[in-house]
């Protein structure tokens, strides 16, 4: 956050402020604003930063050059990494292989947090509306449910 936006936040925080709701709003949009700017900044840098990352793994390369030094800037080496991964679809018979050669802690359960929720609010919603048991009771500890108050912030339309 910039000093200025900072400074113009803690004002209209502040329990001596006459900040309104308005200026609050007016804050929070310019805020929301910028953070979306520097998204799209952000993606063009990464993408400005893979670009030159590709070029010089092929001038490397083709140069047959394994590292580079400059005075002041760093070194830079071409570095090759292997990637393994497992398709959704074959899960069964490569998790079977894992096991097979004692490497079945490898595998891991994963719930999606944003899928989990969105399920878990739909079927609360069913479950309330057709008068049957409650589905925090159904998990009891083992899930957490709270509520979280937040802002919805939606720009204007522009015409």
């Amino acid at each position: 956050m910039d000093e200025e936006l900072r400074q113009q936040l803690m004002d209209a925080m502040h329990p001596d402020s006459k900040a309104t709701l308005k200026d609050m709003a007016i804050l929070l949009a310019a805020h929301e604003k910028k953070k979306k700017a520097l998204g799209a900044e952000k993606k063009a840098v990464e993408a400005g930063i893979e670009e030159l990352r590709q070029g010089m793994i092929s001038l490397m390369t083709a140069n047959a050059i394994d590292k580079i030094s400059y005075e002041g800037i760093g070194s830079f080496s071409v570095k090759l990494e292997n990637f393994a991964s497992i398709k959704k679809a074959d899960r069964p018979p490569a998790f079977a292989v894992l096991r097979r050669l004692e490497m079945g802690s490898l595998i891991q359960e994963q719930v999606n947090a944003n899928t989990f929720k969105k399920w878990f609010n739909e079927e609360q919603e069913r479950r309330t509306e057709a008068g049957e048991p409650d589905l925090k009771d159904e998990f009891g500890d083992a899930v957490s449910v709270f509520e979280k108050p937040s802002i919805r912030f939606t720009p204007p339309r522009r015409k």
